[in-house]
């Protein structure tokens, strides 16, 4: 019987690690390609000033590869063409805020920074000038830290219980294991995400 149980137990962790791989798969796959950023932009093709941007941006993240580490600088320039894309296409109302810092570079899995953004982008409150989405990394040699807030919509349930934030939990668990944190805040004004990465 303990045998029994034994094997049990080990098809539903293989099954679950299963899980997690094809989850993390999803999350890289999204942030390469956002189908509903894309959708929109197709749909606003006549306009040149918001299609070749965002065509700049697929030129760069099409090529990279989930099992493929990018330097943080070519990261950070694709994260900042997708966001600038989105904010022209959705013409979204809220500024963005960026707070970069980088102290030494490093190697990181492409697109590990994007979903907490994208995430804030389209469940957080856009539409007031007034309440920007903030956005801040340090990078160093051996961590990364990323904190994303925006101004909370009480349209959503819950920015947190998201299935973009459900598929990029499996991506760290899956390609960071123990080395990572992720911490959400809320209250009736301001959602709060921070992460860090140590390499």
């Amino acid at each position: 019987m303990s045998t029994f149980f034994k094997n049990l137990f080990t098809r539903a962790e293989i099954a679950d690690e299963a899980s997690h791989q094809l989850e993390a798969s999803l999350s890289f796959l999204s942030s390469r390609m956002d189908e509903q950023l894309s959708q929109a932009a197709v749909e606003q093709a006549a306009d040149v000033a918001l299609w070749e941007p965002y065509a700049e941006f697929l030129k760069r993240s099409l090529p990279q590869r989930m099992d493929q580490p990018i330097a943080i600088a070519v990261e950070l320039d694709m994260l900042q063409r997708y966001v600038s894309s989105f904010k022209a296409i959705h013409a979204m109302a809220a500024p963005i805020k960026w707070d970069i810092k980088v102290e030494e570079s490093c190697n990181v899995p492409a697109f590990i920074l994007f979903p907490l953004i994208e995430n804030a982008l389209k469940v957080g409150y856009t539409s007031l000038a007034e309440a920007p989405l903030k956005i801040q990394i340090r990078s160093y040699a051996k961590s990364l830290s990323l904190t994303v807030s925006n101004r909370v919509n009480h349209h959503v349930e819950s920015q947190q219980h998201t299935q973009i934030l459900h598929w990029y939990e499996s991506r760290l668990r899956h390609i960071f294991g123990d080395r990572y944190t992720l911490l959400y805040n809320s209250n009736s004004y301001t959602f709060k995400a921070t992460l860090n990465l140590f390499f």
